[in-house]
């Protein structure tokens, strides 16, 4: 099993966020933010939301990205990230794999 190399910690953009506790090399899996369910209309349904998915902010400037990978969308490091940084991921990019939730009842 892969070491974590993240935590969730209080955030300076809103709320918790997805912090790095050690240095990240660039390509780097993060681990899963989403496991699908299946596919509507050229859209991926995430079913669970790992805490990974949870907690991760948005930035127009992210330090990570969503990518496919099975029936799991990863996390994965744009560059090397340094060791406390706040990981974020620009939200568009998940609009462009196509992946959208499942409205939940408390929602």
């Amino acid at each position: 099993m892969k070491r974590k190399v993240w935590t969730v910690e209080n955030s300076d953009i809103h709320g918790k966020g997805i912090h790095a506790i050690m240095d990240i090399a660039k390509e780097q899996s993060l681990g899963i933010a989403y496991t699908l369910i299946g596919k509507v209309n050229d859209n991926h349904i995430a079913g669970e939301i790992h805490e990974l998915g949870m907690y991760v902010n948005h930035s127009k400037m992210p330090s990570a990205q969503p990518r496919l990978e099975g029936t799991s969308v990863l996390l994965v490091s744009l560059h090397k990230i340094k060791s406390q940084s706040e990981i974020t991921v620009n939200y568009n990019d998940f609009v462009k794999l196509g992946i959208v939730n499942l409205e939940r009842p408390s929602w």
